[in-house]
């Protein structure tokens, strides 16, 4: 029963991966607010299938679904219809290039989970994936330039930062996994309400075109 659940575990987390790529290459705003609901779904059930080795972790499925699946998208959305943006903001890499950087990040983060096998065994994949979401949305978020595209890099780099101290530093108390998420809704929460105030001023949520937002 433990390998079916490795197994499950290992397919819900490569399918993360997937979600990132797309949540970044895709070109309609809304549709990557909603494939980050489906990629924190997938956490969710990560979490779920971890409750059945340890039903500590049944408090972090709930807290994933509630904050992640819910309530971030929610306020993706809506920031996204207030401030009227549609579309993402083609940037200069062309598109060879970022496939080389995505498959460089993938590389190494198998590579630097693999390095903790023999400490946490078959969890080296969803810690492999966790990595990859990490440097996934850390490339997003330096290299797009939309606000609202850098807010779901945020987003899934910090997917990626919850599923590691899952597999890392199980068995912490439960306030301060509550804690930590609630910290990052209301960071997205936050930055959500800056990039409509900015559209507002500025006319635009192209970082490379706020100049004039300088003192």
């Amino acid at each position: 029963m433990t390998s079916n659940i490795a197994i499950i575990i290992n397919g819900l987390s490569a399918l993360m991966i997937f979600t990132a790529i797309w949540i970044s290459e895709t070109i309609d705003l809304r549709r990557a607010a909603n494939i980050y609901r489906l990629q924190s779904f997938l956490l969710t059930l990560i979490f779920a299938m971890m409750s059945i080795r340890d039903s500590y972790f049944l408090i972090w499925a709930l807290v994933a679904f509630v904050t992640k699946t819910l309530i971030v998208p929610w306020l993706v959305i809506k920031s996204l219809e207030k401030s009227g943006e549609r579309k993402d903001i083609k940037t200069s890499i062309p598109s060879w290039l970022t496939m080389v950087i995505y498959a460089i990040l993938l590389v190494f983060s198998f590579w630097t989970g693999g390095q903790f096998k023999g400490m946490i065994g078959e969890d080296y994949i969803p810690l492999s994936v966790s990595i990859s979401l990490f440097l996934i949305g850390l490339k997003q978020m330096v290299t797009k330039k939309s606000i609202f595209k850098q807010i779901l890099g945020l987003c899934h780099f910090e997917n990626g930062s919850h599923l590691t101290l899952a597999l890392l530093a199980p068995g912490i108390p439960e306030t301060i996994e509550i804690g930590c998420t609630t910290d990052a809704v209301f960071l997205i929460a936050v930055c959500c309400i800056l990039a409509v105030h900015i559209k507002k001023v500025n006319n635009t949520v192209d970082v490379t075109q706020l100049k004039n937002l300088r003192w």
